[in-house]
């Protein structure tokens, strides 16, 4: 079954890393200024320009998280499986695709790679250059070499730790949740100031469906680092 009966140990966490990693509030506030280097204006609020972009990025995020879960119930589940390493999301397409399954993975690893570059690494260096009051246009050498910074220093992490194992991933999105009861609640408070939206139909219904969000994603991430947070201290004891 796609959808279990009952809620297993530990799917709270795992939930939450899936959440965090597709709708990282992080990402959202990084969103304001991704729309500066994008040049958008006021004016394209309103012909299809964000829209049309918006609808994109659901579709796809939507198309392509529901294909994992989709092969992950239907492969792994069944079977009792688990995945432990990067290598074996091949395995599980040598059934379909035969050999070439390890080179298309290959491939789709190293996109996600640099999307990562491009997305996990420039957001953090551009969100804390905010803070610092730097220059944060992705051209800055601030952000270049915070970047080149980050890399290394996630390299290194990541093969002290044993290569590039998946729990690191699990970690990494787990960390991205915590922002969520901070950075969601200035966005929350954001969103109910009515000079926002002063000339303009109040956003009534995205208004209470964003306070519903985030009081659904504060219980979730308090109840899902409850039970993961010391499992990842016992990793370094």
């Amino acid at each position: 079954m796609l959808c279990p009966p009952q809620l297993q140990a530990g799917c709270l966490g795992t939930a939450l890393a899936f959440i965090s990693t597709n709708a990282a509030v992080t990402a959202g506030i990084y969103g304001t200024y991704l729309g500066k280097e994008k040049k958008w204006k006021k004016d394209d609020l309103f012909n299809g320009v964000m829209l049309t972009d918006a609808i994109t990025h659901i579709i796809s995020v939507t198309l392509i998280s529901g294909a994992i879960v989709l092969v992950g119930a239907v492969v792994l589940h069944p079977q009792g499986l688990s995945i432990k390493a990067p290598a074996q999301l091949a395995e599980m397409l040598v059934p379909i695709m035969g050999d070439s399954a390890r080179y298309i993975m290959g491939l789709a690893l190293l996109g996600a790679g640099f999307s990562s570059l491009l997305a996990n690494t420039q957001r953090g260096m551009v969100l804390l250059g905010a803070g610092l009051n730097k220059d944060v246009s992705l051209e800055s050498k601030f952000i270049r070499y915070g970047c080149l910074a980050c890399l290394a220093f996630a390299m290194i992490v990541c093969y002290s730790y044993g290569g590039s194992p998946t729990q690191l991933i699990l970690m990494a999105n787990i960390a991205t949740s915590i922002a969520t009861p901070f950075g969601g609640l200035f966005m929350l408070l954001m969103i109910w100031r009515n000079d926002l939206s002063e000339g303009y139909k109040k956003p009534t219904g995205l208004r209470i469906c964003m306070t519903i969000s985030y009081v659904f994603a504060v219980i979730m991430t308090i109840s899902g680092l409850s039970t993961q947070i010391p499992k990842i201290l016992a990793l370094f004891a």
